[in-house]
């Protein structure tokens, strides 16, 4: 393939990713929570009475969150500290994408739902979009901002994959993890070929990842270029890291209890992914919801909540 050619590739690669992230952007309108778009779904769910909306800043930036918590956080003496769920989004999707999940909520646990920096009104001002950059910000909202000594993480997406990177750094601070169709686990060259082919319409047949020039911006780690290419848009370099930050060769280092859900007939990460992941993670089980795509939370709140629900409960004896 001539250098001409592969950096016609690029950008290419670069807007599979972006479509992959925003499939759910795609739905037309209606009633129920799958067919609002992001944007829809997080007002929905920012207007309901039991959640505030809610600024804080960090470092960095500002982290937009909508939160429901008693009204008294003090731990009583000899007590354990609180522990909450956050639930953390995908690429393009933003809070709302768990809109049936947080108002299904029944616990008296404090209940958190972020945008990452770069959605909504969270910020980062260095323009810092990576997987580990977002991580690192989400730990210092919730440990150092916040105040938490050990969160219960439930992550979609790409969103998954700053959660792995999450618990894999600050594993001390993590009492559970679950993934929903995560990211970060897939075989670089797999994706980007079945990528190219869904969104592109073109088949870039077998692909070594380590020295193919078309991909080499995906795994090069050069943020500058990155940068300059994208015009520092927020979702585009966190699609483009996403890809380079793979976890497959480090998953195992995951010691945190895992819940993986997955969607039966996701497109976007097939289930084979899902696979890799319960062979790969000392303590995991997983759920398969049946006939669901990319988004099982919100094509089948139900099961997906009441799995996370009995998962929480299962695993309440064990928070320090």
């Amino acid at each position: 393939m001539t250098g001409e050619n592969s950096k016609s590739i690029r950008p290419l690669l670069a807007m599979a990713m972006l479509l992959a992230g925003c499939a759910n952007r795609m739905i037309k309108p209606s009633e129920t929570w799958i067919g609002l778009n992001s944007e829809q779904r997080q007002k929905r769910l920012q207007l309901a009475p039991a959640y505030d909306s809610r600024i804080l800043r960090y470092n960095h930036g500002q982290f937009e969150f909508v939160e429901r918590s008693p009204r008294i956080r003090k731990t009583a003496a000899g007590a354990a500290p609180e522990v909450p769920i956050v639930y953390v989004h995908g690429l393009g999707g933003n809070m709302g994408d768990f809109g049936p999940l947080l108002l299904a909520e029944d616990t008296e646990r404090t209940v958190v739902a972020v945008n990452l920096p770069g959605t909504g009104r969270s910020t980062s001002q260095n323009n810092e979009f990576t997987i580990n950059a977002q991580a690192d910000a989400l730990h210092e909202l919730l440990i150092r901002r916040m105040d938490f000594r050990k969160v219960d993480l439930v992550c979609h997406s790409l969103g998954g994959q700053v959660c792995m990177a999450f618990g894999l750094e600050h594993p001390a601070n993590v009492s559970s993890l679950t993934l929903i169709d995560a990211a970060g686990s897939y075989d670089q060259g797999e994706f980007a070929q079945r990528m190219a082919k869904r969104f592109g319409k073109v088949n870039l047949g077998s692909i070594s990842v380590a020295s193919h020039p078309a991909i080499s911006i995906l795994t090069g780690g050069d943020q500058s270029l990155v940068n300059r290419l994208v015009s520092d848009d927020p979702t585009v370099i966190a699609a483009l890291d996403s890809f380079n930050q793979t976890y497959r060769n480090h998953i195992r280092n995951l010691t945190v209890p895992v819940l993986l859900i997955w969607g039966e007939n996701d497109p976007i990460f097939p289930i084979q992914n899902g696979f890799f992941l319960l062979s790969n993670i000392r303590d995991i089980r997983m759920k398969v919801a049946p006939d669901a795509g990319h988004l099982p939370q919100l094509t089948n709140p139900d099961l997906v909540g009441g799995w996370i629900r009995a998962f929480h409960q299962s695993l309440a004896t064990t928070h320090p």
